[in-house]
């Protein structure tokens, strides 16, 4: 989208300098001309005054008034352009950064007509900004749609705060229907808090975000089986915290037989070594993993709960959260 909608025009005729310039400069003008030529208008104190203070001509007084006036008009013209300005610069930022959210997001005034449908809304619902702007609802979608839109707002507008509520989009324009979740926020003045500017809707479609968390589902169910086919038993270390969690496969290939939690009070990887098994090649290698990220693979043995020492295999990569954070997330398999 390359322009503003007309709905979100600033200003219909942007103001110019010039003309307030030469507006205030001409009013001067014609009332200093019309002093000059009927003096008899202005009462005689004034005029006594102005004759014992021994001012220029009449002529170069009022020519002196006027450029006085074009320049202050010049500059409160000046002023008030560039304040037009930064609130059309503010409105465009606005209309670039709703036009970029990934979720089909739609924002319609007070009177119900769309002002603001972004690319993802265009590619959802199969029509343009253009076609799109200054309708309402109802003459874009069927009614059933249509009077479920009605009663989020209502709801909205009530509790003058957002409302998220699954919604049933409509088979339209090409589009097949889905299940989705819209997030309805009404717009209210500041200065009058019961007075509507406008609404703005966002939808987030639950077919993909449902097919994704299903895909999820079924990885973690077959990460699952491999594990418990090879035996594995995942753990993972918190570099920050340095706290240690593992799963329940993990503290079964060390013969324990009890509450998890109470595993990982008692477990201590070093306490277990094997005294012949040096903790130093240990250390350097998770040192060496957390600067370079290759994957880290040991051999060990550990004396388990149930007395037996046993040689087992570990398996560990760093993982990096969003906030930047970092952990060693691995397995550990029987080495026989």
């Amino acid at each position: 989208m390359n322009r503003l909608p007309s709905y979100l025009s600033v200003h219909a005729r942007p103001t110019q300098p010039w003309q307030w310039s030469l507006g205030l400069g001409g009013a001067q003008a014609a009332l200093g001309t019309a002093l000059v030529e009927w003096p008899q208008l202005v009462p005689q104190p004034i005029n006594a005054a102005l004759a014992a203070w021994r001012l220029p001509a009449p002529l170069v007084m009022l020519v002196l008034l006027s450029l006085f006036a074009a320049a202050l008009g010049y500059a409160l013209g000046h002023g008030l352009s560039r304040r037009q300005r930064e609130a059309a610069r503010a409105v465009r930022r606005l209309f670039d950064v709703i036009d970029q959210l990934p979720e089909p997001t739609a924002v319609r005034d007070a009177q119900g007509r769309y002002v603001l449908w972004n690319r993802a809304a265009e590619a959802r619902y199969g029509l343009t900004f253009r076609h799109a702007e200054g309708k309402t609802p109802a003459q874009l979608f069927p009614p059933s749609f249509v009077q479920q839109l009605v009663e989020i707002e209502q709801r909205a507008l009530e509790a003058r705060e957002p409302v998220v509520q699954r919604i049933d989009l409509p088979a339209a324009y090409g589009r097949s229907a889905s299940q989705a979740v819209i997030r309805m926020v009404p717009l209210l003045s500041r200065s009058k808090p019961e007075r509507l500017l406008g609404v703005v809707s966002t939808v987030t479609d639950l077919s993909a975000l449902e097919m994704v968390t299903r895909e999820a589902q079924l990885q973690h169910v077959q990460l699952d089986l491999a594990l418990e086919a090879c035996h594995a038993g995942a753990w993972e270390y918190d570099i920050e915290t340095r706290t240690s969690r593992y799963d329940a496969a993990y503290a079964r290939l060390l013969a324990w037989d009890g509450p998890l939690e109470a595993f990982h009070a008692e477990y201590r990887f070093y306490d277990r070594l094997h005294p012949e098994d040096d903790r130093t090649p240990v250390v350097a290698a998770e040192l060496s993993c957390l600067k370079s990220g290759e994957a880290l693979t040991l051999s060990y043995r550990l004396r388990c709960f149930d007395g037996v020492e046993r040689r087992l295999i570990g398996r560990a990569r760093v993982v990096e959260d969003a906030q930047g954070g970092k952990r060693l997330a691995g397995l550990m398999m029987p080495g026989d």
